[in-house]
């Protein structure tokens, strides 16, 4: 690139600044707003992916892609969500950012799970999973982590099921995100008592306690005995 190719890019960036501006605030405001409004969320997600489109902006275009693929995927849209999806991996594969693509892979591994094609979502949610341990993204890893927990819960894989389950935890505590934490709780809590994965699973017939993570949400501290023999505890 020449020096004039340079300012002139440099330039136009600066000039673009307010769209630019704009955009993130629109996903932003989608993001918060998907649990209250979310044909609101894709609303303001399809007026960022058109503005970045006009901005001819590959970041800001498969950042607007990754959103409407994840609000498809929540009303249960999965054509909508794939297709989003796909074009944000394309986007950002052109401009090699590795957590624009990671991202849409967990959003089409979560779309796969969903819709019981379990094998190849776990194929993109494992790749996702590669990328986020990269980057310490502990947020994403426990969110990631969670759903591998699932499918493997699926496949009758109890060991890679309660690792998946117990390293999500661990990855959400290095952040604190005490929601985060208790919703795999959750997951765990369900698939020992609803799978009959472990044997002695009722409250009385293992160690645990109870803390609080949030308002009237609680987790439990688990010891965990395997048919295998092995046990798990998660403190």
């Amino acid at each position: 690139m020449s020096l004039i190719e340079a300012n002139t890019e440099k330039l136009m960036a600066f000039t673009n600044l307010p769209q630019m501006e704009r955009v993130n605030s629109l996903l932003e405001k989608a993001y918060v707003g998907r649990t209250s409004d979310l044909s609101k969320s894709i609303a303001l997600s399809k007026e960022a992916l058109q503005m970045s489109r006009d901005l001819e902006d590959q970041l800001l275009i498969g950042n607007s892609l990754n959103k409407l693929g994840l609000f498809y995927m929540i009303i249960s849209d999965f054509e909508k969500s794939n297709a989003a999806s796909s074009e944000a991996i394309t986007c950002f594969k052109a401009i090699k950012n590795e957590r624009g693509i990671a991202d849409a892979k967990y959003t089409l591994g979560s779309v796969l799970y969903k819709s019981d094609n379990h094998h190849k979502g776990l194929y993109y949610l494992l790749e996702a999973m590669t990328i986020y341990k990269t980057y310490d993204d502990f947020s994403n890893l426990s969110k990631v982590e969670k759903a591998i927990g699932t499918i493997y819960e699926y496949l009758g894989d109890t060991i890679n099921a309660f690792k998946a389950y117990k390293s999500a935890i661990k990855n959400a505590r290095k952040i604190n995100d005490t929601n985060l934490e208790s919703n795999v709780f959750n997951n765990l809590y369900w698939f020992s008592t609803k799978k009959r994965q472990v044997k002695n699973c009722d409250e009385n017939d293992h160690l645990f306690s109870k803390i609080k993570t949030g308002k009237w949400r609680y987790k439990r501290l688990w010891f965990c005995p395997l048919r295998s023999g092995k046990s798990i505890f998660i403190h």
